[in-house]
């Protein structure tokens, strides 16, 4: 399932004319996968030299053609690409190869454009891979050679899964860095400068309430507007309408959407297991620790709109 060229066009311009000024193209499915990719990147490529837009790309890698990279980076699209490497790559060799083949073929060619995107690799902790974890990204850097240098940062985060998952506790994740940079300190010119370990699931009490939102929209490939990342793990109450049939200014800060905002249930999303552990809840933990600063202006304003 996929937006019609003219409907995705219609609400990057919707949305950009509202005030947005960053838009990531992610997954619940691998946008590379776009029938129409090379018609976007165009049309992108056309679009940013009128408007001041920021754009991001998130891709698992397997769809990252050698004409995909070329368009990406003469064409300057994005101020960042992350690749994600998971638990499924790991597992199978013939897709694990494809992986690295694209991303040695993306970091070889970053430095040979003006304008260079940051390059991420984001690597995924489950229960099947707890013991090889390490060594799958000292194998990665092995395979990159020369460009394993030019990766900006990596990020490594359990995973959240409706199957068995790995539930780290605070011990497992200090053991986990231990083990992990006990290499990147003997050998530190070789790797990144921006490293995080994050295996803290976030999960929430239930009278959670997330006040940060309102700030992000999110559109799922058939061109509905929704609340939350998490939103299929319960549609029907996070769906704020369809973006064929209503414009972005009809329906963001709307009735529906308010209603929809104060209506989220922490234990079907916010903590749902099949769901993706929430960076707004990191986000909004930062937030409050600097809460005499930001409480006048930001939060007293979200707090308006709740």
């Amino acid at each position: 399932m996929e937006l019609e060229f003219h409907h995705l066009a219609s609400i990057i311009e919707q949305a950009v004319e509202y005030g947005i000024t960053h838009i990531e193209f992610s997954g619940g499915g691998e946008p590379l996968q776009y029938s129409q990719m090379k018609r976007l990147f165009e049309y992108l490529s056309e679009y940013k030299k009128k408007k001041d837009l920021r754009l991001g790309l998130l891709t698992n890698g397997l769809y990252l053609t050698e004409e995909q990279i070329n368009l990406i980076l003469s064409k300057k699209l994005f101020s960042y690409i992350r690749l994600s490497y998971s638990e499924g790559t790991q597992k199978n060799k013939k897709i694990e190869k494809l992986f690295l083949t694209n991303l040695h073929t993306l970091l070889k060619r970053t430095r040979s454009s003006y304008g260079n995107p940051r390059i991420g690799l984001k690597c995924l902790l489950s229960h099947k891979n707890v013991d090889t974890l390490v060594g799958d990204i000292l194998n990665i850097k092995d395979c990159m050679g020369e460009y394993w240098s030019r990766l900006d940062h990596i990020r490594i985060k359990a995973l959240r899964s409706s199957n068995k998952n790995h539930e780290p506790k605070p011990e497992d994740e200090k053991k986990f860095k231990k083990q992990l940079y006990k290499y990147l300190f003997l050998n530190r010119e070789e790797m990144s400068d921006d490293i995080q370990v994050d295996l803290n699931l976030r999960y929430v009490d239930p009278n959670y309430k997330c006040v940060l939102s309102p700030l992000i929209s999110v559109v799922d490939p058939t061109g509905a507007l929704m609340a939350c990342w998490n939103y299929l793990c319960d549609y029907e109450q996070l769906k704020i309408g369809d973006l064929k049939i209503a414009s972005f200014s009809e329906l963001w800060g709307s009735d529906r959407h308010r209603q929809v905002v104060n209506s989220i249930e922490a234990r079907f999303v916010c903590n749902a297991r099949n769901g993706c552990p929430c960076r707004l809840v990191k986000y909004k933990d930062v937030l409050e620790k600097g809460e005499d600063l930001i409480r006048p202006d930001f939060l007293k304003s979200i707090e308006g709109f709740l």
